[in-house]
């Protein structure tokens, strides 16, 4: 039923569309994201200790510009793909 543009459904029917919309929703969603790859980001320790370097020693290869890292706040972030690219030699 409407009334001056407004749809009157029951509960069973509001239900019943959310559901459809919600599927449809979630099946668009992941034919979106089939073919992209969600990438993994890892903070200062976890890309220290993925290339076995210290903390130390990744903070200073990001100033030196042989690493590249994002910044949130104040903490770097690493994408673990270009960390599992690394072939750079820590002296």
């Amino acid at each position: 039923m409407e009334i001056n543009g407004i749809v009157i459904v029951s509960a069973e029917q509001l239900s019943e569309l959310i559901n459809n919309a919600t599927q449809a929703a979630l099946k668009e969603f992941s034919k979106l994201n089939a073919n992209s790859q969600i990438e993994e980001y890892l903070n200062t320790y976890e890309a220290a200790a993925l290339i076995k370097v210290s903390t130390r020693t990744l903070i200073k290869l990001v100033r030196e510009g042989k690493l590249k890292s994002g910044v949130t706040g104040r903490k770097y972030m690493f994408k673990k793909s270009e960390l599992l690219k690394c072939t750079f030699r820590v002296k």
